[in-house]
């Protein structure tokens, strides 16, 4: 690794004009968690390092418009974690960067890092496809909204320009009778990345018990995450017993691409897409009926 310069912009605005000054070289870092690995295994060379930690337009937790979250992209994950406010508004959100790392990687590591880092794998994107989130990012001809649903490309990928900085994301409220599950499948319980990860919600009519909307996304099983919209569709209708979530975990595994990597087989991988999307959909079910 050959960092060719490290600067430190206070605000936004600086900090987009010196990604347009250095965009062959610039890397934005925040906690570094991701950024500093692949400099140092060699898969970033000549890096120019552009600190953003301490933009305060990057930082906060609060609500907008009333039935938003909203989360900047430097918030670190175990703020996330340990926010009432999350776990009121988003809870799959906070539960997902609980699966993430150690206590340490989740002081050091960004929302906005694990995102825009854009690894199929990652914990956070399955858990804000579901919810609906929007990435807001800026550049030099100001703000854009990109749905998360349209923000990744491929592996390593998103749909930013290299001029533009992620500012923050915007979460629609989870609501009433909405139910949530995460689950992650990995070699190891804690500090590693998944084998797969499924996200679920549902919104249950109280009254018929029917599952009137849902939402089911996958990581690590194509090339970006990925949300399963024929998989939703066949639940709505129904109260999600264990056929129903056994035929829902069949259609995802024909819907997936998953590829054979160090930690699994295409083979384990699909076998795994069907356990992880039964339970998890029952899980947000149930979530839901207490609700």
């Amino acid at each position: 690794m050959r960092i060719k310069d490290y600067l430190t912009p206070k605000t936004l605005v600086e900090a987009i004009e010196l990604l347009k000054e250095h965009q062959r070289s610039a890397r934005l870092i925040a906690g570094g968690t991701d950024v500093l690995v692949q400099a140092k295994r060699g898969f970033i060379k000549d890096v120019t390092l552009i600190d953003v930690s301490k933009l305060e337009a990057l930082q906060g937790i609060s609500v907008v418009d009333g039935d938003t979250l909203r989360i900047g992209a430097g918030v670190k994950l175990n703020e996330i974690y340990d926010s009432e406010l999350v776990q009121e508004k988003a809870f799959i959100v906070s539960k997902a960067t609980g699966w993430m790392g150690s206590v340490q990687i989740r002081n050091m590591g960004t929302i906005g890092g694990n995102v825009a880092n854009a690894s199929p794998s990652a914990d956070m994107s399955p858990s804000l496809l579901v919810m609906g989130a929007v990435a807001v990012v800026a550049g030099p001809d100001g703000e854009r909204k990109i749905p998360i649903s349209k923000f990744f490309a491929g592996p390593g990928k998103t749909t930013m320009k290299t001029t533009e900085v992620l500012k923050e994301f915007l979460i629609p409220f989870a609501g009433k009778n909405v139910g949530l599950a995460y689950i992650k499948h990995s070699r190891r319980v804690v500090m590693d990345l998944a084998t797969v990860n499924c996200a679920a919600k549902v919104v249950v009519d109280p009254e018929t018990k029917i599952i009137t909307d849902a939402a089911i996304s996958l990581g690590a099983v194509a090339p970006t995450p990925v949300l399963l919209p024929e998989v939703a569709e066949q639940l709505k209708g129904t109260k999600a017993d264990t056929e129903i979530c056994l035929k829902a975990s069949c259609l995802a595994v024909n819907t997936v691409s998953p590829i054979k990597d160090v930690r699994a087989s295409k083979e384990y991988r699909e076998e795994m897409v069907e356990v992880l999307v039964k339970n998890a959909v029952k899980e947000a079910y149930e979530d839901a009926l207490k609700k």
